[in-house]
């Protein structure tokens, strides 16, 4: 039976087709810290989760490509034979809890071995330190079963190069819709080794100061909102008011610069409840406040900050229809296998928004070449031509729906903003003037 780590030409081959779907699939991926993963030995990769297989692909993706990762996964997945053997050929191992039957817990002993093995073998692991996944910006406490893994592994280590734990974070432009954007920041490693000499001495406390730390690591990764009481205030105000922060700094409102101002502010707030909370209370006013008046007037917040010009907005109407005739024939040829992966996800009743996107990149991985051969042989049936036009009709047919995207998105773009523009100037000064105030109380709370 071959290794769980070995990298065969199949698995590179759906390796390398999967990760140029990934950036078909995201506007755009960032990855920060790459040179944090170990050039030498095997490591842990410890991300956050909070969407299902997108957050192991994401992995994949920074995955060096002389090394494999390799996941565990709860074992109830393996029950059906054509899926294991799925699973096997995708890295992924079962691991099995109580509530899997007390008999089975046992079958961990094999896969423990296994993941010793590849360790050692100088290839990589990932295990989601959270246990599982929830939609909250919010690193969640995180559970052992990584950390004794590291330590069993570290202390049977046979290699010079002591086990590490490297720290993922990931920010979604948006958990279920595609043409959003991707960032992976890997934070620097945790060497396993440090905390061996506190292990032997006392394994529950070095336990849980390796767990602190990584957790730690993990918030200044990703956008952690530390809050229960006010986690929907301080959410809705970083919403609201980050564009507002970038435009009177005169910085550029890149995903990046978004994604870091963003962060600062939940940090801030945060740290505002903890010292001060009722100093939250009338930000949540007023958040509530414009919250209700942009759901009143169907409008997205980002539409009230950034306000097109009549000039722009006449332009862009102008290109859409000149364009329209070729989104159109990107439209026909792309229509199903864009629609038909949310259609069945809807058909299959899957109510965690967290599985949305997974389900929908398997099945977009599946329809779209299926149709595209499909309309590609009728193409060339219709038109008497040879199917050695085939690749010519494939690469039509990609390049269409790249540009049927692009116009959808720059329409929906283009009607929001005509719809504020249409606003009644009451309405439209109303929305300002409650942006304004966020903006106006989060400035004074700086000064407290």
């Amino acid at each position: 039976m071959s290794k769980i780590y070995d990298i065969p030409i199949m698995y590179r081959i759906v390796r390398s087709l999967i990760t140029k779907v990934l950036y078909l699939y995201y506007d755009e991926i960032i990855v920060t810290g790459k040179e944090n993963i170990p050039s030498n030995g095997g490591y842990i990769f410890a991300p956050n989760h909070r969407n299902a297989l997108m957050d192991a692909l994401a992995v994949v993706l920074i995955t060096p490509k002389q090394k494999s990762t390799s996941f565990l996964a709860r074992s109830d997945i393996f029950k059906n034979k054509y899926a294991a053997q799925f699973l096997r050929f995708s890295k992924i191992m079962p691991a099995f809890r109580i509530r899997d039957g007390f008999e089975n817990l046992g079958k961990n002993n094999d896969v423990f071995e296994e993941c010793v093995e590849l360790l050692e073998a100088n290839q990589a692991l990932c295990i989601m330190p959270e246990g599982n996944q929830e939609l909250e910006h919010k690193v969640r406490p995180l559970v052992k079963g990584i950390f004794r893994v590291a330590f069993s592994v570290q202390q049977r280590n046979k290699t010079e190069h002591p086990l590490q734990i490297v720290p993922v974070g990931f920010d979604y432009g948006d958990i279920v819709k595609f043409g959003k954007h991707l960032i992976i920041n890997i934070g620097k490693p945790i060497d396993v080794s440090t905390y061996n000499k506190a292990y032997n001495e006392n394994p529950p406390k070095a336990l849980n100061e390796i767990k602190g730390k990584l957790k730690q690591r993990l918030e200044k990764l990703t956008l952690h909102i530390d809050s229960e009481l006010n986690y929907d205030t301080i959410l809705a105000t970083i919403d609201y008011s980050h564009l507002n922060i970038l435009h009177k700094n005169k910085i550029k409102p890149t995903t990046i610069a978004a994604y870091e101002t963003r962060k600062q502010l939940a940090d801030w707030l945060c740290d505002i409840e903890k010292e001060q909370p009722e100093l939250l209370k009338e930000l949540s006013e007023s958040t509530l406040k414009y919250k209700k008046a942009l759901d009143k007037n169907h409008i997205q917040y980002r539409n009230v900050n950034q306000i097109k010009s009549g000039k722009t907005l006449f332009f862009n109407s102008l290109l859409l229809t000149i364009s329209f005739p070729f989104a159109l024939v990107g439209f026909v040829l792309n229509a199903v296998p864009f629609f038909a992966p949310e259609w069945i996800r809807k058909l299959m009743k899957v109510e965690f928004e967290g599985f949305f996107s997974s389900i929908q990149f398997v099945l977009g991985l599946i329809l779209f070449p299926i149709f595209y051969l499909a309309q590609s042989f009728l193409i060339c049936n219709l038109l008497s031509v040879t199917l050695l036009y085939t690749p010519f009709l494939l690469v039509t047919h990609l390049i269409s729906g790249i540009l049927y995207f692009k116009y959808y998105s720059t329409f929906k773009c283009t009607i929001a903003s005509i719809r504020v523009k249409l606003l009644p100037k009451k309405e439209l000064k109303k929305l300002k003037s409650l942006c304004e105030e966020i903006s106006s109380k989060l400035a004074l709370l700086t000064f407290q």
